[in-house]
């Protein structure tokens, strides 16, 4: 079982609606993307979905590049829930705990590539948080997005 969706039974209240592990390597970005958008398109629009795909995609980038090391044997464990009104990423890695103060934006008045990541996944998420990870190891990102209203609840 998915260690991410152990931790996430005992809130009843969210229901899964997706989860899969990825390799950590730049190449699994681009089937973290295609499985994101699959699972929450009916819930946001395009302008939305696009945006959380990024989002995502940098949260795993990040996992890759800073918590893994560029290794590309780790694992990150994604799930996917549905709480009433939003959608709820979990992102759970193997890799040793990080310093969560290190976690931040460069500044934006810094014109260079790289460093924005954290500033893009704060913009578009409504809540992001580290939760502990469930039997002690590992990284624990908990990334909320509330579904639009205008966009309704199609699912």
């Amino acid at each position: 079982m998915n260690p991410v969706c152990e931790s996430s039974q005992i809130n009843a209240k969210m229901s899964l609606i997706g989860q899969n592990s990825f390799k950590s390597n730049p190449t699994s970005l681009c089937e973290v993307r295609r499985f994101v958008k699959g699972i929450v398109s009916p819930y946001f629009p395009d302008k939305d979905l696009h945006c959380i795909v990024l989002a995502i995609d940098e949260a795993c980038a990040n996992i890759i590049k800073h918590a893994h090391a560029g290794c590309p044997n780790g694992q990150i464990f994604l799930a996917i829930h549905k709480k009433s009104k939003d959608i709820v990423f979990e992102l759970l890695d193997d890799a040793a705990p990080i310093d969560q103060s290190c976690v931040k934006s460069r500044p934006l008045d810094e014109i260079r590539p790289g460093g924005l990541g954290v500033h893009i996944i704060n913009q578009v998420m409504d809540e992001v948080r580290f939760k502990e990870p469930p039997n002690g190891y590992g990284n624990f990102l908990e990334l909320t997005k509330t579904i639009a209203e205008a966009h309704g609840d199609t699912v």
